[in-house]
């Protein structure tokens, strides 16, 4: 997801849970240690309801993401 272009929406859903919802870039950069990192915000529907989340995810150097700020 967080290869996809900035501004484009990723949907996601699990079925083992019955879970789903959308990843969308917002903007990208370099952060204080060198690292390149996105914004990103997300919109994730349960059973019951559905929450809208904003985080901050940085490229690892093995190249995974990790999420290093989440709201």
């Amino acid at each position: 997801a967080y290869a996809a272009p900035i501004g484009d929406k990723v949907g996601w859903t699990n079925p083992a849970t019955g879970h789903y919802g959308s990843l969308t870039t917002t903007r990208e950069g370099y952060n204080n240690a060198g690292q390149y990192c996105r914004e990103f915000h997300q919109t994730v529907t349960t059973r019951s309801q559905t929450e809208l989340a904003y985080g901050t995810a940085c490229k690892q150097a093995d190249g995974t993401w990790k999420i290093v700020a989440n709201s």
